[in-house]
């Protein structure tokens, strides 16, 4: 005989009928009342790794898009400091050709020409001198600041995420036969080990920076960075209202 139909005076009806919106989470029953079959759960927890396994690949794009913005700003003041101090060497060497000493004149032909005044010596003196300290001061401070070697660690520190996104990326969206927990793991435990290797000679990202990163991304669209900035914007958002209501 078919089974009476559950209604809400029943007490066997399962409680999920009657909420607004089915538990996605929750496995099924089976049929005959028992435990939910192998299947559904294979397909729940295959669902669930796939979910995981998305949600790393968009936080390796969002360190690539992050070590990318940093690295750009940090050559960017690389190359403030090295141009000035390249053509500051090369006009030194210049000024010191062009402005050389007058000889004195030797004789009554005066053939060398006149001798050189003392104002025109001490010009000559202070401009290369000038030129040299300059080049010297942009060269120290651009060792002190290590901006070289800050933009290229943040560079191949963004290559490697871009490797690992894509590699994460085959395993979510792109093989056409399933792997088993066994592949998975073992590519997790070499995107685990290259994530250590990352943080071990990046330098941190300042917060400032990465404010900066969030509202750029957001201009431009990039959806994988939206979930990480709209919180930080909205409390900004909520912090320049309640300044202007107060």
């Amino acid at each position: 005989a078919a089974a009476p139909a559950a209604t809400p005076t029943s007490p066997a009806a399962p409680l999920h009928l009657y909420s607004a919106a089915p538990v996605a989470s929750a496995p099924a029953p089976s049929p005959d009342g028992g435990a939910p079959s192998l299947a559904l759960q294979s397909s729940l927890e295959n669902e669930s790794t796939q979910k995981k396994i998305k949600q790393l690949e968009l936080k390796l794009l969002r360190r690539r898009d992050l070590y990318t913005y940093a690295g750009d700003h940090y050559q960017f003041l690389y190359r403030m400091l090295t141009i000035p101090t390249i053509i500051l060497t090369a006009s030194t060497g210049l000024v010191s050709a062009a402005w050389s000493e007058a000889p004195c004149s030797c004789g009554e032909s005066g053939e060398f020409g006149e001798p050189e005044s003392d104002g025109e010596s001490l010009s000559r003196t202070v401009a290369v001198s000038g030129l040299s300290a300059i080049a010297t001061v942009l060269v120290s401070v651009n060792s002190l600041l290590k901006y070289e070697s800050t933009h290229i660690a943040f560079f191949k520190a963004a290559q490697q995420c871009d490797t690992l996104s894509t590699k994460i990326g085959f395993l979510s969206s792109y093989n056409i036969i399933t792997k088993d927990d066994v592949a998975i793991q073992d590519t997790m435990s070499e995107v685990e080990k290259d994530l250590i290797e990352i943080s071990s000679y990046v330098p941190p990202v300042p917060s400032w920076l990465v404010n900066n990163f969030r509202s750029a991304a957001l201009k431009a669209g990039m959806k994988h960075v939206e979930t990480s900035a709209a919180p930080a914007l909205k409390r900004k958002e909520t912090k320049a209202n309640f300044n202007l209501n107060a």
